[in-house]
C-alpha cells in the first residue's frame, strides 16, 4: 500500500512507477473503490462518489508500464492521473460528418470498405505504425462501430493539431512524399476536416494526406501525395442504449417507432413475412433494426444493450409484426398473437380467446393476421418456423472476392473461418 502525500486543502498526491495492467485500489476510512486497468473489467464498486479521470477529464481504461502521478482531490472526490497516454469515455465510435465535430478526443481512423474489401481501422496499439497490415477488422452498422477492448486498444487521440496513437506515438509527415513519421516526443502537426463526400481529410504539415492503400502486398494506412482510398473518422461517444432482456426461453420481442438499433453480438433480430402453410416465415435483419420495425429477438438468456444509431433505413413493408410505444390494444389485423411459452414450446399464441384483441406492453411486438389467413389456428410454434430467402446448406471452400457475408447472428463479417455463413443470400458451410 502506498500513501498519498498531503498538499493541503484536502489535496493529496503520489508518484509511482507502474507495471503494465496494474490494478489500482483507492481506500479511505469508510469504503473501498476498485479500478481495473483492463477495459473488459473496468469497475467502480461500493461508491458513486469517487471519479477516476485523466488529464482531460475522461475515464481511463488502459495502463502501459510507466511513471504516473496521482492527485486525489477529497473536496470533489476526484482522482486525476497525469501521464496516462490513452483516454477513453464512451460506448461506441460514431462517424464524424462535420468538420465542426472534430474536437479533442479518441477516434478510430477507418477505411469503410467496398464490395471487394472489408472495413478496417488503423491499429493505434502497434509499436511500429508504418508497417504493412497495420489494421484491425471493424463492423460498421448505422454509422456506428461498437466500442470493445479491441477497438479501444486501437484508438488515436486528437488534441489540437496533433494525432497520437494508443502506443504513444505522434504521427505526421515531414516531407512531401509517401510515408509516415512517428515519434513519442515530436508533436507532428496535422489539419483535420470533413469533405463534401463525408470523408475525413487529415493533412500533414508537409502536404501528404493520410489515406488507405489496399494493395495486396502493401495494405496499410499511411500518408500519400495522391491516390489511394479515402478514410473516415469515428469518434468515441456515449450513445443512447436501451437494455432489453431475453428470457430463459431465449426469445423476446422489440418495437420502437422512432429508434433504430444496432443488433448486439450474439443476438438475431427477425421480422415475420408469412404464415403460409401454418408455419411462420422469419426474415433475419442484418446489422441494424430500422426505426418502426417490430422484431423477434433470439439469443442466450440475458440483458443486452441495444445501441441507438442514426440510420434512415425504411422499415420493411412485408412485416406481419406490429407494436406500440405505450401499452395499447392490439390493432392492424383480425386475429392477434403474442410471444408465449406453453408446455415448454415457444411460439405466437392467441392473446385472448378466439384471437381477439388484447392489451400489449410498451415496445413489445405481436403478430397481427387477417381472418382469411389466420383461420382458426390459435398458435404458431417457433420450432416449425422457416427462414425466408435461405436455401439448403452448401459446402464450399470460400473465395472472398466480392461476396456479402453474414454470420448466423445477422452480422456482416469479412473473412469467415469454419462454420455456417450467409454468403450472397445462401447458407454456406465454409470448410
Amino acid at each position: 500500500m502506498v500513501e498519498f502525500e498531503s498538499q493541503g486543502n484536502l489535496i493529496y498526491t503520489l508518484t509511482k512507477e507502474l507495471e503494465a495492467n496494474t490494478e489500482l485500489k483507492v481506500v479511505n476510512e469508510t469504503q473501498d473503490q476498485w479500478y481495473s486497468t483492463d477495459p473488459a473489467e473496468l469497475t467502480k464498486e461500493n461508491s458513486t462518489d469517487l471519479q477516476l479521470s485523466t488529464d482531460n477529464g475522461q475515464n481511463m481504461l488502459i495502463a502501459p508500464a510507466g511513471t504516473y502521478t496521482f492527485t486525489l482531490d477529497a473536496n470533489t472526490m476526484t482522482l486525476t492521473v497525469t501521464g496516462w497516454p490513452i483516454v477513453l469515455d464512451g460506448n461506441a465510435f460514431v462517424k464524424v460528418t462535420s468538420t465542426d465535430d472534430i474536437t479533442d478526443g479518441c477516434y478510430l481512423i477507418v477505411y469503410e470498405g467496398n464490395d471487394s474489401h472489408k472495413s478496417v481501422a488503423f491499429d493505434g496499439s502497434l509499436e511500429t505504425l508504418d508497417d504493412a497490415f497495420n489494421t484491425i477488422d471493424v463492423t460498421i452498422a448505422g454509422q456506428l462501430i461498437v466500442a470493445n477492448s479491441t477497438t479501444n486498444a486501437a484508438v488515436f487521440t486528437i488534441e489540437g493539431n496533433t494525432l497520437k496513437s494508443a502506443s504513444g506515438k505522434y504521427i505526421g509527415r515531414t516531407s512531401n512524399s509517401n510515408g509516415l513519421n512517428e515519434h513519442v516526443a515530436t508533436e507532428y502537426e496535422n489539419t483535420f476536416s470533413i469533405d463534401e463526400d463525408g470523408n475525413a481529410v487529415i493533412t500533414s504539415s508537409a502536404g501528404p494526406t493520410l489515406r488507405f492503400n489496399y494493395g495486396s502486398n502493401d495494405l496499410r494506412f499511411r500518408y500519400y501525395k495522391s491516390g489511394q482510398q479515402p478514410i473516415a473518422l469515428y469518434k468515441l461517444t456515449t450513445v443512447e442504449e436501451i437494455p432489453v432482456t431475453i428470457s430463459a426461453a431465449e426469445y423476446a420481442t422489440l418495437y420502437y417507432s422512432d429508434k433504430a438499433f444496432v443488433i448486439p453480438e450474439g443476438v438475431t433480430a427477425s421480422i415475420v413475412t408469412s404464415t403460409e402453410g401454418g408455419k411462420i416465415t422469419f426474415e433475419e435483419l442484418n446489422g441494424v433494426i430500422p426505426a418502426g420495425t417490430a422484431v423477434v429477438l433470439n439469443g442466450p438468456q440475458g440483458t443486452y444493450d441495444f445501441k441507438v444509431v442514426n440510420d434512415e433505413t425504411v422499415a420493411p413493408a412485408n412485416n406481419l409484426l406490429r407494436g406500440f410505444d405505450a401499452p395499447h390494444l392490439t390493432e392492424g389485423g383480425d386475429k392477434y398473437y403474442k410471444l408465449t411459452v406453453k408446455d415448454d414450446k415457444v411460439g405466437f399464441y392467441w392473446g385472448e380467446e378466439n384471437g381477439e384483441a388484447f392489451h400489449t406492453g410498451a415496445h413489445k411486438a405481436y403478430l397481427a393476421l387477417p381472418a382469411e389467413v389466420a383461420g382458426a389456428k390459435s398458435f404458431y410454434l417457433f420450432s416449425d418456423a422457416v427462414t425466408d430467402g435461405i436455401g439448403a446448406v452448401e459446402s464450399t471452400r470460400f473465395n472472398a472476392q466480392g461476396a456479402e457475408i453474414y454470420n448466423l447472428n445477422g452480422q456482416r463479417v469479412s473473412t469467415p473461418q469454419r462454420g455456417i455463413f450467409i454468403i450472397n443470400g445462401k447458407k454456406v458451410l465454409v470448410k
